[in-house]
């Protein structure tokens, strides 16, 4: 089998407590509503459904363990289960009403790397059962989103991480191939092109307030390819949230990578393909040398 069939480990697999890295997976799609795309995935891993509404589930105890499906917008889903009934009925008839609009999406806990190919039963079980992905309709941009542990709080390795991605924006592009329908709609952006200037500097050498300092003064908003908010907010939440009062960032040890294409109905497409180019991303990362950083930034500045 070569190293394209199977889901490849990086080479830091573990974290800074010596266990092996984890990664949280979430999977947009569409053609069947909540409860059918629960009933498919306990049958392929097993678990047992918590029912939290009417489109949101919860599964606990499957194969990759708990995760949760569920209509993806906030405005289907109860605040408390204190609502009162009335609100609760508005929002599951406004669900029942947007679901051919609406994504599904299923939401893993961190699955270890060195188990991440059982998430391809959850997959194959939500094409069986009629789930579909972005190439069924030009109204379908669904996405695939990676949320891979950090393997290091320190600020160089974040920096070579950003560094990373930046060198390898045109073959991220090439090699994901988005489907039609996100490259008419759109899908993440690269960092901004004074921010790429400004950390691709060689001299550059911030320490970790720093870092995130210049990261959310020169990149608006958090839709990148590579969105470090989640893992800044982990590192220091109360200098995240002084900067970014009006955004709600979710603090956690792990990055967000977000990829073109979930492509639930092709019953060829796994996550495998997303999953390897960020450990090629990663593996790249620890080996950047200064002078591709300064060919780089040469490349930029004197063109």
């Amino acid at each position: 089998m070569t190293s394209s069939e199977v889901y490849q480990l990086p080479e830091r697999k573990t974290n800074s407590k010596g266990m092996m890295r984890k990664v949280g997976i979430e999977i947009e799609f569409a053609g069947i509503d909540t409860l059918t795309a629960t009933r498919a995935i306990m049958d392929a891993i097993g678990g047992k459904q918590v029912s939290d509404s009417k489109h949101m589930t919860r599964i606990e105890g499957t194969e990759i363990g708990d995760l949760k499906i569920e209509l993806d917008t906030q405005y289907v889903h109860p605040k408390s289960v204190d609502e009162p009934q009335i609100l609760q009925d508005g929002r599951e008839f406004l669900g029942s009403m947007v679901t051919s609009m609406v994504p599904q999406e299923l939401v893993t806990e961190p699955i270890a790397i060195d188990q991440l190919h059982l998430i391809d039963k959850a997959t194959d079980a939500l094409t069986r059962a009629g789930g579909t992905g972005t190439d069924k309709s030009i109204l379908h941009a669904f996405g695939l989103h990676l949320n891979p542990e950090i393997a290091s709080e320190d600020g160089s390795y974040l920096l070579a991480l950003i560094r990373a991605i930046i060198i390898m924006d045109q073959e991220l592009h090439e090699t994901l191939a988005p489907d039609l329908t996100r490259r008419t709609l759109g899908w993440a952006q690269s960092y901004t092109p004074q921010y790429e200037l400004h950390v691709m500097n060689p001299d550059y050498k911030p320490d970790k307030t720093t870092l995130i300092t210049d990261y959310i003064a020169m990149n608006k908003g958090r839709n990148h390819h590579l969105d470090m908010l989640p893992v800044f907010a982990f590192l220091n939440g109360s200098l995240v949230q002084s900067l970014l009062s009006d955004t709600l960032v979710s603090a956690r040890p792990a990055f967000h990578f977000r990829l073109p294409d979930s492509r639930i109905g092709d019953r060829e497409w796994t996550v495998r393909n997303d999953w390897n180019f960020w450990v090629k991303l990663e593996n790249f990362a620890n080996t950047v040398t200064e002078n591709e950083i300064q060919n780089w930034h040469n490349e930029r500045t004197n063109p």
